[in-house]
């Protein structure tokens, strides 16, 4: 009897486990989205569907969109509604795959792929993680460490305010000021300074525990920053 009760009580489990992953319901993050053969993932982007079918959606710690959604399980099309606005697309084809979803519709002649993953934490963008005040560690030119040269006394500091203005000491001790962008579907970091007669500066950043390394575009110059 007890055997049969464990054997019954598997089968609900597993039935359970299905119904839950076949449901647009739940904390969602988005892996990849195809446009024709084109890449355009943005980073951390997440969605979060409510049972009363409201959802809200951001990239990283920011949310920036809120809406409704249904969900014609018959069809299997889902339809997601801004309050900003309908986008005019139609709904999309669903299919669901365990703890996996994927979108697909077309959209101006494209077909577009969106495929989704369920979590259970808010994701964090290299956005989120470059807000800080660090100071730099070294420079490598071309494969060469310049830091002797370039940063002789240690002095210059990167402070990067959630305000999305930053703060640059300088090795001479003046500083700059501007607006800092990073931009959404790769982490690619813009220096914007007040003084226009300064270029803005382009850097591809990645993090490790308390550093940021910051890759300067279309340049072999890596500045290794350490969290002050």
């Amino acid at each position: 009897m007890k055997i049969r009760f464990l054997i019954l009580l598997g089968s609900f489990m597993i039935i359970l486990s299905s119904m839950t992953a076949q449901t647009v319901a739940g904390f969602w993050m988005v892996d990849q989205v195809m446009v024709g053969e084109r890449n355009l993932t943005p980073m951390a982007k997440w969605f979060k569907y409510e049972t009363n079918n409201t959802y809200t959606a951001g990239n990283g710690w920011t949310q920036n969109d809120i809406g409704s959604w249904e969900y014609d399980e018959v069809k299997k099309e889902f339809s997601p509604e801004s309050t900003n606005g309908k986008d005019g697309y139609g709904p999309f084809k669903v299919l669901f795959s365990d703890n996996k979803m994927m979108w697909k519709r077309m959209e101006d002649g494209m077909e577009v792929t969106v495929y989704l993953s369920r979590i259970s934490e808010m994701p964090k963008s290299p956005k989120d993680m470059v807000a800080g005040n660090w100071g730099l560690l070294s420079v490598v030119e071309n494969g060469t460490d310049i830091t002797p040269t370039f940063d002789a006394d240690h002095k210059i500091e990167l402070l990067v305010r959630w305000t999305e203005t930053f703060r640059r000491t300088n090795p001479d001790d003046s500083q700059s000021f501007g607006y800092w962008h990073m931009d959404a579907h790769e982490p690619a970091f813009h220096l914007i300074d007040f003084n226009r007669d300064i270029a803005i500066k382009v850097f591809y950043v990645s993090f490790k525990d308390d550093l940021l390394v910051m890759k300067e575009k279309d340049k072999d110059t890596v500045f290794t920053f350490k969290k002050k």
